[in-house]
């Protein structure tokens, strides 16, 4: 993912719709999660907006990579349950 001048991932859209990159090794799946990276000037992830890589099936979650030249902010959440973050997640089984 590039962006010239700034990336915002904000909220849920009105589908429910979480804003973000997302990618999921599944349960009964081997190997390796998809890697996220991300080239940009200013990054927002705010008010539920995420980056995740997560692995259910037996391997790693993959890698999440993050160059932003001036800033990077991360703030708020729309639940206690959904927040705004960066998140590798292992699953105990994985």
């Amino acid at each position: 993912m590039s962006a010239t001048l700034y990336l915002r991932l904000l909220e849920i859209d009105k589908n429910n719709i979480q804003s973000g990159a997302f990618t999921d090794l599944l349960r009964g799946g081997i190997g390796k999660g998809g890697d996220i990276q991300v080239t940009t000037n200013s990054l927002t992830l705010s008010n539920g907006g995420q980056f995740r890589a997560s692995s259910f099936g037996k391997g790693n979650a993959g890698n999440i990579l993050i160059n932003a030249r001036d800033t990077v902010s991360v703030k708020g959440a729309i639940s206690n349950t959904v927040i705004s973050g960066v998140f590798t997640i292992l699953e105990e089984q994985a």
